[in-house]
C-alpha cells in the first residue's frame, strides 16, 4: 500500500492529477488501510492535493480537514510529519 501512495505522488509530480486522484481513491477504498494511520493520512492528503489541482476545492478542504482530524485523534500513531503537513494545508486553505 505504501508503494501505491508513492505512485500517487509520482502521478501528481508528472501533472497527471486525474490518474493520481483515481489511485488515491482506490488506495483509500482498501480495507487494510484502516490499520495504518500514517498511510491513511498520507492518502487523504494526496487525494486532497489532487482535488485541489482538479478544481474541486471544497472536496480538497474536506479531505485536508479529515486528515488533520485523524492525525489529531491518533497523535500517538501518526507521524509528526503527517500531522504538520495536514495542519499546514488546512491552515493555508481555511
Amino acid at each position: 500500500m505504501s508503494i501505491r501512495n508513492e505512485l500517487v505522488c509520482l502521478a501528481m509530480a508528472q501533472g497527471d492529477h486525474s490518474e493520481a486522484q483515481e489511485m488515491a481513491l482506490d488506495l483509500l477504498s482498501q480495507e487494510e488501510i484502516a490499520d495504518y494511520i500514517d498511510l491513511n493520512i498520507r492518502a487523504l492528503l494526496s487525494l486532497a492535493d489532487c482535488q485541489m489541482a482538479n478544481g474541486c476545492p471544497d472536496k480538497g478542504v474536506e479531505n485536508y480537514s479529515s486528515a488533520l482530524a485523524m492525525a489529531k485523534a491518533n497523535s500517538n500513531a501518526a507521524s509528526s510529519e503527517n500531522y504538520s503537513t495536514a495542519n499546514e494545508q488546512n491552515n493555508r486553505i481555511c
